[in-house]
Order: structure tokens, then sequence, then C-alpha cells
């Protein structure tokens, strides 16, 4: 859920199992829901900012590596966070002030 809890965000896979996509949604159900990531690799872990201004993710494309992406809500602005650290765990956004 987003912040506002105007929208959800979750994974929707392809039709053979081998990658996944990072898509966003109205929570009322109206409009179209829209599909933020494409190609390769396997997403997991999607969630907002405290904002509700970008998404971020995890994303493996091996099964010893993955790195944490982020994205605007809107689809642009797609950036990647770490670069080939090894397996990391699920990524949760908090605001600056929580982070010690």
């Amino acid at each position: 859920w987003s912040p506002d809890g105007e929208w959800l965000v979750f994974l929707r896979n392809d039709d053979v199992g081998m990658s996944n996509d990072v898509v966003l949604a109205r929570a009322d159900g109206t409009g179209e829901p829209r599909i933020l990531t494409s190609g390769k690799g396997m997403r997991s872990s999607p969630s907002f900012s405290p904002d509700g201004a970008r998404i971020a993710f995890l994303e493996s494309t091996s099964v010893r590596t993955s790195d944490i992406w982020t994205i605007r809500a809107d689809g642009s602005d797609l950036r990647q966070v770490t670069r080939s650290m090894g397996r990391i765990d699920p990524a949760s956004l908090r605001p600056a002030e929580e982070i010690s």
C-alpha cells in the first residue's frame, strides 16, 4: 500500500515463470494497472518510500546475486542502488530520521 492508501504495488509473473515485473494499481480498482519494470530478472519485495514518490524492490539476475533498485511511482527514473553485493534481504524504505 502507498502511504496515502491510494495505490498498491505488487509483482506480476511472466507466462513461463522466468521473470516478473513490478506493477502499480489503484487500490479502488479503477484505471489500468501500470507496469513499472520489464525485461529479464526476478523482482521481489516492492515497497513505497515514506512519501509515496518512489518504490524500492530487489532484482535477482542469478541465484547468488540480488540488487536494490528504486523507481518513481510514475515509472520514471529507474536507479540501481547496489551492484552485485551478493544476496540481499528484502528492502524497506524508512524516513531518514528513523535510521540510526
